[in-house]
């Protein structure tokens, strides 16, 4: 009798070992046939059940697609791709290793586990796909593309975490089913790419959103983070950047920056419906030219607050005026500074009034502070005599050889207020001159320019 009982409890514990301990290793035995539910597949001959630990090494391409899988855990290695074409239940970790894919195109992914990926999460086809009760990790790459629409249901968060991005080539959407608990945490990059034949596309963004680095949106394409029920924050350190559209209905709030265009060219950023951009939040704008700089074009009536800071890629003269943002239904209230200002070169201070009209944000050069320094670096020789100016009415100036590249020369006189009191054009002589006229004592700065862009300066003292 006891040597039953002994038998019957080393069968228990036999069994306990069996059913939470159980390993599972792809060995794609079955040849052709890559069936994930095939068991000649498989190092143990079965096929993986909810307690297994799955492992795919390196070079196979299992599929999961007539019946669905389970699992605990889940790794798959190097140049490895794990096609889902049916549900896939798992409760443990999923991780998708350095140079592996893991490729979803139909089914439901679900279980409570966390996917961990440091490979490809490609999101393909337009087949119905749905998430529950996940968390992912995203460390390199989620490529959404030709998918259609991803509908999350109970509790997924989805981190896409520093340095990772989440490249969306496809119209469709992610959505959260109704009094479900969705959340996006972006610490990366998140990009809605125009597509190779640049025609327009647009992805629904239905979830909470919490924006912690780039959301980039690219020319003719939407993101439509919709539903008032969910909240979308950018935060300080969060970036809303390029020459698409921002369509929003859910909660907006925004403590981070606006930046039209790119890192490379000016340009237009649409933004839609709940938009209100409140302090501390950025508004930052590049201007490049007389007609070239960023703007925003805002359809709504939204509230202004924050800041705005000018990157200046000319210099500009006095009273000349940048758009910078227009409201399509009026600007319900404008409350940024009545002035900003911008550096150009190593030493200049350009102020610019801030001026809201009904319809538009306007900045207007009011002063250009000119510094005092050695311009012994210019490009080319500049120089006025006599200096100082005591008792001389003629002022001369040196310029380049007019038969040199330079061929559309100009001078611009400021005073230590940045005002511009002078402008000399289209001269011809190696060395010119002009009257001193009405300038008091005091130190005068000259801007030597080809076509608009500054070769030189010189400071003169008129005593």
């Amino acid at each position: 009798m006891k040597n039953i009982l002994l038998l019957f409890v080393l069968s228990l514990i036999f069994s306990f070992n069996t059913v939470f301990s159980q390993s599972h290793i792809w060995t794609g035995g079955a040849g052709s046939d890559s069936e994930w539910s095939n068991p000649a597949n498989w190092d143990v001959a079965t096929v993986p059940d909810a307690n297994s630990d799955v492992l795919i090494p390196s070079g196979f391409f299992p599929e999961i697609l007539g019946q669905p899988a389970f699992a605990n855990t889940i790794s798959i290695q190097s140049t490895t791709q794990l096609l889902i074409k049916n549900n896939l239940t798992f409760s443990g970790n999923f991780t998708v290793e350095t140079e592996a894919t893991l490729r979803f195109e139909k089914g439901f992914l679900q279980g409570g586990g966390t996917i961990f990926n440091n490979g490809t999460f490609l999101f393909n086809s337009t087949e119905t796909k749905d998430i529950g009760s996940i968390n992912l990790e995203n460390n390199n790459i989620v490529l959404v593309e030709d998918s259609g629409v991803v509908h999350f249901h109970d509790t997924v968060v989805m981190n896409n975490n520093t340095d990772a991005e989440i490249n969306i080539l496809s119209n469709g959407g992610f959505l959260e089913n109704t009094s479900d608990d969705v959340t996006l945490n972006n610490f990366g990059t998140l990009i809605k790419l125009p597509f190779p034949n640049g025609t327009g596309g647009t992805f629904y963004l239905v979830l909470d959103i919490n924006n912690y680095s780039i959301m980039d949106v690219g020319e003719n394409q939407t993101f439509l983070i919709l539903v008032g029920s969910q909240n979308f924050n950018n935060t300080e350190d969060g970036i809303l950047t390029g020459t698409g559209a921002f369509d929003l209905t859910s909660n907006f709030t925004n403590s981070g920056k606006i930046r039209p265009g790119s890192d490379a060219v000016v340009g237009t950023l649409e933004m839609v419906n709940n938009v209100n951009l409140s302090a501390p939040g950025i508004l930052e704008i590049d201007i490049n030219g007389p007609s070239e700089n960023d703007m925003v074009e805002i359809f709504g009536t939204p509230d202004l607050q924050g800041d705005i800071a000018v990157t200046l890629g000319y210099g500009p003269d006095l009273g000349d005026e940048f758009t910078i943002l227009t409201a399509s239904n009026g600007i319900n209230s404008c409350d940024f500074p009545t002035q900003v200002s911008a550096p150009f070169g190593p030493f200049d201070i350009y102020f610019f009034d801030v001026i809201c009209n009904n319809n538009s944000i306007v900045l207007k050069v009011e002063t250009i502070l000119l510094g005092v320094t050695d311009f012994d670096d210019s490009p080319v020789d500049f120089y006025v005599y006599p200096n100082p100016v005591k008792d001389s009415s003629e002022i001369y100036f040196s310029s380049p050889d007019t038969n040199s590249q330079y061929d559309e020369l100009s001078v611009s006189i400021y005073n230590m207020l940045g005002q511009k009191i002078k402008h000399i054009k289209r001269f011809s002589e190696e060395t010119n001159s002009f009257e001193k006229e009405n300038l008091s004592s005091g130190i005068y700065f000259l801007h030597l320019k080809n076509k608009g862009q500054l070769l030189a300066t010189t400071k003169i003292v008129v005593e």
